[in-house]
């Protein structure tokens, strides 16, 4: 069996703001949610994103993970740090519609659905979480159910949202 189960990183102070996030920690997260401290408890092994929030999301759930780059945030260049009013209207109407449009240097959609596409391939037997951030939710629910590269931006995952992915002969299969 191969079974993923994706984590998105808990609330954040440019999460909450609606900011472009740079590499920014995680607001105290209160009590651990029990359905979340169960995925981590079941979990054969735990891969966490380089950046800081997705570190400290594992810490707080006494997860110590390998860092995993596939699992990395859709680097945002230039608009890091910055609210979507602040980035020219032109230019995000092209990010949320072209999934091969670059903010000023960073990365496309479509760069991180090829780089979530590789992580599904390369996922081994067993259960495994990945905690991780929103974006990279998105693109593993695209890859999972062949959507469009467009869809990326219709799927919605904010802090501490999770999605099982479960392979399957044709692919992968999302269990809700």
């Amino acid at each position: 069996m191969r079974e993923l189960t994706l984590v998105a990183h808990a609330m954040t102070a440019a999460t909450r703001a609606a900011r472009f996030p740079s590499d920014e920690a995680i607001e105290p997260l209160g009590s651990r949610p029990p359905a979340l401290a169960s995925v981590f408890a079941r979990a054969g092994s735990v891969l966490v994103a380089p950046e800081r929030r997705a570190v400290e999301t594992a810490a707080a759930f006494g997860a110590d993970g390998a860092p995993h780059s596939s699992l990395r945030d859709q680097a945002c260049g230039e608009w890091a740090g910055l609210a979507p009013d602040d980035v020219p209207g032109e230019d995000l109407m092209r990010w949320l519609s072209d999934p091969a449009f670059r903010p000023p240097g960073g990365e496309s959609a479509a760069d991180v659905l090829a780089r979530v596409g590789d992580l599904l391939a390369e996922v081994g037997s067993g259960r495994a979480v990945a905690v991780t951030h929103p974006v990279v939710l998105r693109a593993a629910a695209v890859t999972a159910l062949g959507a469009p590269p467009e869809a990326i931006w219709s799927v919605e995952a904010g802090p501490l949202a999770t999605m099982r992915l479960v392979a399957a002969s044709s692919g992968w299969r999302l269990r809700l």
